[in-house]
């Protein structure tokens, strides 16, 4: 039986998918240029909103490119499509993941999964009447080194329970400029942090009580605080109050457990450049990087993830599961802030 079984998925594993993009930004392309990697995949259609940029963005890429966000007509026109990547911006993958789903395409998924209650449920009902194996979210915490390290350790016991955890993942008002006022801002960079910690504590979110203070136009502070069934407490805190802060220190982890703490600087990558004209960079090494001809980091190992759990129908790490429970927290967040109370989340 073992035999056959190995048979079956070495089968599977040559079997070669289609894949599409939607959305060519920096996130979309870095996936797409992970698929073009492999060997047994192929990426078959780009679509993008607008023609200029999209044509600038996929000048690595041999394939059709549809523009006007016209992905129904790519579709028309690519039947053996078997896989799509929607990394539109996040007010747009409602219609696409549901036409995705609907038509059974297998679905790589940007965060968040969608930016309000009406999209969420929509968009929960349809995906849970589906094989779960065929849809998966991106969060490419789930594929940090460290953070599995970390994940191994609190799992073995040996440091006792784990009792709060201290989220830090900041921006700048350069960087939010690009969704302020599309969408409400705890669907935006804390959906990351609400996973690491549902990832962390192994446990759900039972209610919230968050504060948003807009200090002067696209300068937020935004803390949340989160509490656990397992008694875990979170605190998240993202502001965006400098211009330009690209190179701060921006990114960090507190957990503390009963026996020891970690803490996680995630810009630090061991490398910092500093330039003739005093200004200075801090790379991050560790989601993308091209090292002899290969793509290594963070999001290939996802993508590449991904890619083997749709061809031998398995369950990917990251399912549209985790991807509606970090769009319900961010809903409880962006309800708390609204009516200055807290908020109890419930489960059906």
């Amino acid at each position: 039986m073992s035999y056959l079984i190995e048979l079956e998925q070495g089968l599977m594993m040559k079997k070669s998918l289609k894949y599409a993009l939607i959305g060519p930004g920096r996130m979309g392309i870095n996936y797409a240029s992970i698929i073009q990697k492999q060997s047994n995949n192929s990426l078959v259609a780009i679509c993008g909103n607008r023609k200029k940029s999209t044509i600038k963005r996929t000048s690595d890429f041999s394939v059709p490119l549809y523009f006007n966000g016209d992905w129904k007509n790519m579709f028309d026109e690519h039947p053996e499509i078997d896989c799509v990547i929607i990394a539109s911006p996040e007010w747009e993958h409602f219609e696409p993941f549901n036409y995705c789903v609907a038509n059974n395409k297998k679905v790589i998924l940007e965060k968040p999964v969608a930016i309000n209650s009406k999209q969420i449920q929509s968009m929960k009902k349809l995906a849970f009447s589906k094989n779960q194996n065929s849809i998966a979210v991106c969060f490419t915490s789930r594929f940090d080194p460290r953070l599995n390290f970390v994940k191994n350790r609190i799992n073995s016991g040996k440091l006792g329970k784990i009792g709060y955890i201290y989220s830090r993942r900041n921006a700048d008002v350069k960087t939010i400029d690009r969704i302020y006022s599309k969408m409400p801002i705890p669907f935006w960079l804390i959906v990351h942090d609400i996973d690491i910690m549902r990832f962390l504590t192994n446990s759900e979110v039972i209610s919230v009580s968050a504060s948003q203070k807009e200090i002067d136009k696209k300068r937020v502070v935004l803390t949340a605080s989160l509490s656990f069934k397992n008694g875990t407490e979170g605190v998240i805190e993202s502001t965006c109050f400098t211009d330009d802060a690209s190179n701060s220190k921006a990114t960090a982890l507190d957990i503390e457990l009963e026996k020891g703490k970690f803490e996680i600087n995630f810009t630090q990558s061991g490398v910092e450049l500093f330039k003739a004209n005093n200004s200075y960079e801090r790379p991050d090494l560790s989601d993308f990087q091209i090292v002899h001809d290969e793509i290594i980091g963070n999001t290939p190992a996802m993508i590449n993830h991904f890619a083997n759990c749709f061809k031998l129908n398995k369950t990917p790490a990251t399912t549209f599961y985790d991807g509606w429970m970090a769009a319900k927290i961010s809903e409880a967040i962006d309800k708390s802030i609204k009516k200055q109370k807290k908020i109890e989340i419930t489960y059906e």
